[in-house]
């Protein structure tokens, strides 16, 4: 019932209605952001040394009043922009809550979908809202960007936020230059990418679109 009352919706008007769209889709926001809470820390604010035994030195992009997230609007736009073919992979590098793949799954069942997050509570939470609203081609899995045994899968288009720290985001430029090797794809970039190797590899399309940078692999 939740998808047909969306479907039925002009999406436009709930561009900035991020806590409908969240609520809707099954994501509590007040209650993961205190989960993690509790996981890093008392309850009420994170213990940096905590952190750092979980995560090292990696950015989590999370804030004590509220998850930070790409907001549904500007993901409504990331997705026209992406134009997408029937049978295409998206992989989101950093998904946070899941909500790119989460509206990738409502609007295009055609699409497969794979998302990587460092927070494991995240993850589960994308997961199980993907599987409550039916999305087959939708998953996520928790994974270290940083990590020497990373195995990125073989997308079309890639996204990532403000994704890693210096030191990750080189590694993860090597990552994606590895695959461009064997097929051609696009990038798709909100904020800045602190890496030489990644603009050393892939030539950059447009300009800022919405927030977003677009970059094709040589």
């Amino acid at each position: 019932k939740r998808m047909q009352f969306l479907r039925r919706q002009n999406l436009k008007k709930l561009k900035e209605l991020d806590f409908l769209m969240d609520a809707l889709m099954g994501l509590d926001t007040e209650k993961i952001a205190k989960q993690i809470l509790t996981q890093l820390g008392d309850g009420k604010k994170i213990n940096p040394d905590l952190l750092r035994q979980n995560y090292g030195n990696e950015e989590i992009w999370f804030d004590m009043d509220v998850e930070q997230q790409t907001s549904w609007s500007q993901l409504i736009e990331l997705v026209e922009l992406m134009d997408l073919e029937e049978g295409q992979l998206v992989s989101d590098l950093g998904s946070g809550l899941g909500r790119l793949g989460l509206l990738i799954g409502l609007l295009r069942p055609d699409i497969k979908f794979v998302g990587f997050e460092l927070v494991d509570i995240r993850v589960r939470w994308a997961n199980s809202a993907a599987r409550s609203n039916g999305f087959r081609n939708v998953s996520f899995k928790t994974e270290n960007l940083a990590s020497a045994s990373l195995n990125l899968p073989l997308a079309d288009h890639f996204y990532l936020f403000n994704p890693t720290n210096p030191m990750t985001s080189e590694s993860l430029a090597g990552a994606l230059d590895e695959l461009s090797q064997e097929q051609s794809f696009k990038v798709y970039i909100r904020g800045g990418f602190l890496s030489l190797n990644f603009r050393n590899h892939f030539r950059q399309l447009s300009q800022s679109v919405s927030g977003f940078y677009m970059y094709h692999s040589y």
